[in-house]
């Protein structure tokens, strides 16, 4: 009868640590063990990462003393972890062994037990121990005999290159470093039962270690700077182009790594915290003292030089007034991202390939990897490259070629005022992270259509939730209405039953869009901007900049379908100089249709129409879906408040705003002139090429203006292009269908003769109801029809026709029809132009 077999035991893991201790710029590493109660590596501290990874094999050498040899009956310790330990397929087994087996990077050290099988297909290992193998009959055994390839020295094993398959090996041990003062025990080996000779010391073992990477990511294995944080990084170095903080090279080195440390838009805005370490240490500044004193005298940094060069471990906390206030900032990053920049600043400058170079090289490789594709390569304004590292552009030209000799680019040329450039695959590392792979195609399957969502408001509901629903819905200045005509009790004694229309249906609130997160234009977007900017320099009044720029906001904000909501707290929140003047000078010409007295007595719950009748039709260069007429308002309002514009006259926000809308991919502009000078109302070309200039000099432009043939050629910075199109302008809008004709012409048929009685009727609902009536309840009363729950398309488009024509307004808002323009013109109620205006 078979003896039972012996239990198995679990396969025992020590596992050491190296890991950093205080600040990341000290380079100061630790250990830390696995091992319960063990305290012996809390306290040591290592500068050299070779010292650190020795350490590492001397303390998991005293484990493997107290350890002794492999167990027989353990079970393989990389089973228990899922086998992660090795990328190589195959099923466990072989005898048991202690083994050291290192991480790729050396910064994770594990002493196990583990199988025969596990150890070969594990890279880097070292056998301590292997247990005594089990008796078994002659031909039997388990795992294949071996053919060892070639030995080299230090213990280690050629790879074969014989091209026969690899074979199983049974490993031998291999002797482990461990204190001189105790020998280790003896081995026994399958194939010679002589013991193990003494082991070689700790240094000569840290000396056979294999050459351990180092990649150029975060501790978690992120990537150094994702896309979104590149964008930030380059509109730092835009602020440096533009601000020029100091007048040498090591003052601006030492600005480079303080705004990222200041430029946060939370708790401590304005403030970075300085060490005498970070100069001398980190920087490595040849005169510390001149280059804080540098910032300091041009007003840029608020600090005392000595308590800076005192500080050695209390920070010392300094003032950077430009970014004091978080909303006048030049610009603001998270928390987190503020941590990567500063990180990245940090990681950069502390390259061993620039560790010993002057200021200026350091100034130019960051400025290069910081514009770097995700591939390395990258392409730069000479002009803004010099501005950026306070140097002269021939002085930029030849450290972008002495960077080649430093081995941080491996191609670099200068031509055309621009630098193309190709970093080194070991520092490719400091560029963007690359995209993320596009999502999979979907399935050639046809799915069955979606269902139409319902509308979350029932009618069920109590009158509360539904008011609240509303609100949230559409919105304070929309939900008005609506809310008025859910109470209405005359509707209930007519038997009317008012609800909220379908979602599809509404005009949604941006915030509850897909355009909630999107700062950048589309290419329809640039399309439709660019055609409104043509249209309003083409029908608006020529009365200045102010008056043309109020033109074009309002312009956007009736793309739609040329209606727009006016009231006084509106008016007071639009970005523009002297915004009432505009509108009585709008109004009084015709081109938008408003009662300034009407609109000043108006608030945002209840506020005024105007429409501008150039703008209302069917004009396919202005077709735009209604939540990307939206954001495209939204995002002319972020431009005109920008930080770097913030302070611009109406003629440069014109500018502005024309060169961004007409901007390509690549950021090149190039625009007529006399069409730029049209679209500003300027005075003369001389005053739009000056506004050019001065855009130039606050970073909007990275390029200076060139004009040639009438052409104004320049270059969007970082930061512009951040809010430009990233794609070419859509001319030939997606979905558009032109109206047809006939069916209009039937639609105002059935309406003709009889508007203004339609339109004095609204007004009457209006006043009885507090709200407007709905198209079926207009239809029921004035045109015939079959059914009084159905419309019809003719019905549709014959109320469609009276708000085209103006006799209505109120297109997509729910029960907000109203009488319009040319029903006040009718009955004498529109504004008479005043001789002042």
């Amino acid at each position: 009868m078979p003896a039972p077999a012996s239990p198995r035991l679990t396969g025992r893991l020590w596992t050491v640590r190296i890991v950093p201790r205080g600040r990341p710029a000290e380079g100061i590493s630790g250990l830390e063990c696995s091992a319960p109660g063990c305290a012996t590596v809390a306290n040591e501290r290592h500068r050299v990462p070779a010292q650190a990874r020795a350490a590492a094999l001397a303390h998991l050498a005293v484990h493997a003393r107290q350890a002794g040899a492999a167990r027989e009956q353990a079970s393989c310790r990389c089973r228990s972890e899922g086998c992660a330990w090795h990328t190589t397929p195959g099923r466990c087994g072989g005898q048991v062994c202690l083994v050291v087996v290192p991480d790729r990077y050396g910064r994770v050290w594990r002493l196990a037990e583990a199988c025969a099988r596990c150890v070969a297909a594990i890279p880097n290992t070292r056998i301590v121990s292997a247990a005594a193998p089990k008796p078994t009959a002659p031909g039997t055994s388990d795992v294949p005999p071996k053919t060892r390839p070639a030995t080299v020295p230090e213990g280690f094993t050629a790879p074969d290159t014989s091209g026969a398959p690899r074979q199983r090996v049974t490993p031998e041990p291999v002797p482990m470093a461990v204190p001189e003062t105790s020998p280790p025990p003896p081995v026994v080996s399958p194939a010679s039962p002589a013991p193990v000779p003494q082991a070689r010391t700790e240094k000569a073992l840290a000396a056979t270690a294999p050459a351990v990477p180092k990649p150029l990511t975060t501790p978690s294995g992120k990537p150094l700077l994702t896309a979104g944080q590149a964008v930030a990084l380059r509109r730092l170095w835009d602020y440096l182009a533009s601000r020029r903080p100091g007048s040498s090279t090591e003052g601006r080195l030492l600005a480079l790594l303080c705004t990222p440390r200041a430029a946060r838009s939370g708790q401590g805005a304005g403030r970075a915290n300085l060490l005498a370490q970070d100069l001398t240490g980190l920087l490595k500044l040849t005169d510390p003292r001149a280059a804080v004193r540098d910032l300091v005298a041009c007003g840029w940094l608020r600090a005392s030089v000595e308590e800076v060069m005192a500080a050695a471990k209390v920070p010392v906390e300094c003032g950077i007034p430009d970014f004091a206030n978080p909303q006048a900032a030049p610009f603001r990053v998270a928390k987190s991202a503020r941590s990567r920049l500063s990180g990245w600043c940090m990681r950069l400058l502390s390259h061993k390939r620039l560790r010993k170079q002057s200021a200026g090289v350091r100034l130019v490789a960051a400025y290069a990897a910081a514009h770097a594709a995700s591939t390395g390569v990258g392409e730069v304004d000479l002009t803004h490259l010099a501005a950026a590292c306070q140097l002269t552009a021939e002085e930029a030209s030849a450290v972008a070629a002495g960077l080649r000799e430093a081995g941080w680019f491996t191609d670099v040329a200068v031509a055309d005022g621009r630098v193309r450039y190709q970093l080194a695959e070991e520092v490719c590392g400091f560029a963007e992270a690359a995209p993320r792979p596009p999502a999979p195609a979907p399935s050639a399957v046809r799915k069955a259509p979606a269902r139409r969502p319902k509308s979350p408001i029932d009618d069920r509901m109590p009158l509360d939730e539904r008011l609240r629903l509303a609100r949230q819905k559409l919105g304070r200045g929309l939900a008005g209405d609506v809310e008025r005509a859910l109470g209405c009790s005359l509707c209930v004694d007519e038997g009317v039953v008012n609800h909220v229309p379908e979602p599809q249906h509404l005009p949604r609130r941006l915030e509850l869009t897909s355009y909630a997160t999107r700062t950048a234009l589309s290419g329809r977007q640039a399309a439709v901007l660019q055609a409104t900017l043509d249209h309003v320099a083409r029908t608006a009044p020529a009365s200045g900049p102010d008056v043309r720029l109020a033109a074009v906001w309002w312009g956007v904000r009736a793309i739609w379908c040329g209606e727009l909501e006016l009231s006084a707290p509106r008016l007071e929140r639009i970005p523009v100089p002297g915004i009432a003047t505009a509108l009585n000078e709008l109004t009084a010409s015709g081109w938008l249709r408003a009662d300034p007295d009407e609109v000043a007595a108006t608030g945002d719950d209840e506020p005024a129409l105007g429409v501008i009748p150039d703008l209302v039709g069917d004009d396919p260069s202005l077709w735009l879906a209604r939540d990307a007429a939206t954001h495209l308002g939204a995002w002319v309002r972020r431009l005109l408040r920008h930080p770097m514009l913030a302070e611009a006259s109406s003629v440069h926000h014109l500018v502005a705003l024309y060169l961004t809308a007409h901007a390509l991919p690549d950021r090149r502009v190039d625009v007529p002139l006399d069409a730029l000078v049209a679209g500003s109302a300027a005075d003369c070309a001389v005053q739009v090429e000056a506004a050019v200039a001065e855009l130039h000099r606050a970073g909007w432009l990275s390029q200076p203006p060139a004009t040639a043939d009438g052409l104004l050629g320049t270059r969007l910075s970082e930061t512009a292009s951040a809010i430009a199109s990233p794609s070419p302008p859509v001319y030939e809008p997606l979905g558009y269908h032109p109206a047809d004709p006939a069916k209009y012409e039937r639609g105002a048929a059935l309406v003709d003769g009889r508007q203004e009685d339609m339109a004095r009727w609204v007004e009457d609902y209006r006043t009885r109801h507090g709200h407007g009536p709905s198209w079926r309840i207009l239809r029921n009363a004035h045109i015939d029809h079959d059914d009084p729950m159905r419309m019809e398309p003719a019905h549709s488009k014959a109320i469609a026709s009276l708000c085209k024509s103006g006799w209505l307004v109120g297109v997509g808002r729910p029960y907000g029809l109203r009488p319009g323009w040319r029903y006040r013109e009718a009955t004498h109620l529109a504004t008479t132009p005043r001789p002042e205006c």
